[in-house]
């Protein structure tokens, strides 16, 4: 049964719904000006992960004089001027050895190289030998890195020197003789086994080096064994040490520096020896500087340095050194 509200009851909840209508409109306006736009209220979505970009990795410092501590893919040519007061020969003079290095790594740890020298030798003074121009030994290397990580590398070398140089026979020329004398000394007596054109040489060496924050110490020792493979007068046998220290420094990103100190003591007495104890080692030291460009092919690492013998024959030399090594 359905009962009908008298008019003015009508009226009464229409207005009440009308009160009801704009209080709620009213609050909605307050809530929307007071909190912003509804997106407002949504959380912020979570930063994205920063990757810290990875550190560079620490530069070596290439040697000049000593092995460097990994075999790269490297393409280096050297020229060591060399100045003697007086070279085994009896005879001063300069002396100009220039080595072509060709290197391949086969892995990161492992890498293989050829050195192929060349001798210009100009003696001083009445009686002197004529000058000359000559190839000296092929050398053939291996070298090994088994920890090849900062700071500490390690690695294992052994090379041949083949006789294949000029200056052998029995007697050699007198000019070929005294170019090889001088360019031991040039060399500073670390190279002696490229320089005796009648004996085949087997070098195996250690090499250590401290890598970190742009500084690198290395120290190398080799023992040197040569067999006479010709007919000709002399030792048979022999067996040298050489022994070296080295100190590289980054002191900008494209320019670094070397100090090394060489040294080298016949562990047997050859007959030159047993006639002239002063024979038996030589010290020098060698101070040098490289500058460094990245290509997109590789690394130039050109550098120039200077060398004085201390003691023994190598004292009479001075030597200026060029070194151009590109490494891919």
């Amino acid at each position: 049964m359905r009962t009908e509200l008298a008019p003015d009851e009508v009226e009464k909840a229409m207005r009440k719904t009308t009160l009801i209508l704009a209080a709620s409109l009213s609050l909605s306006s307050l809530a929307a000006a007071g909190d912003g736009p509804a997106t407002d209220a949504l959380p912020s979505p979570a930063p994205m992960p920063t990757v810290a970009p990875a550190p560079a990795a620490n530069p070596y410092s290439l040697p000049f004089q000593l092995r460097p501590i990994a075999q790269p893919t490297v393409l280096r040519l050297e020229t060591a001027l060399g100045w003697h007061g007086v070279d085994p020969s009896g005879s001063a003079g300069t002396n100009d050895v220039t080595i072509l290095t060709a290197g391949y790594a086969v892995t990161k740890g492992t890498g293989f190289g050829l050195r192929i020298p060349f001798v210009y030798n100009a003696p001083s003074g009445d009686g002197a030998p004529a000058s000359i121009f000559q190839i000296a030994n092929l050398a053939a290397s291996v070298t090994h890195t088994p920890f090849p990580s900062d700071p500490v590398r390690v690695s294992f070398s052994a090379a041949l020197s083949v006789p294949v140089g000029n200056g052998h026979g029995t007697p050699p020329s007198a000019a070929a003789k005294a170019a090889n004398a001088s360019s031991q000394l040039t060399r500073l007596a670390m190279d002696n086994a490229l320089f005796l054109p009648n004996d085949l040489a087997l070098a195996t060496g250690l090499s250590c080096a401290y890598v970190e924050n742009g500084l690198t110490l290395q120290a190398d020792l080799t023992m040197l064994n040569t067999f006479k493979s010709r007919e000709a007068n002399g030792d048979a046998a022999r067996t040298n040490g050489l022994a070296a220290l080295g100190a590289g420094y980054f002191f900008l990103p494209e320019v670094s520096a070397n100090v090394e100190v060489l040294y080298q003591h016949w562990l047997t007495t050859p007959e030159a020896v047993a006639k002239d104890a002063a024979r038996r080692s030589n010290l020098s030291a060698l101070v040098g500087a490289r500058y460094h460009h990245k290509f997109a092919w590789g690394w130039a690492r050109p550098g120039v340095a200077l060398a004085q013998g201390l003691d023994g024959f190598t004292k009479e030399t001075t030597e200026v050194r060029v070194d151009l090594p590109f490494l891919f």
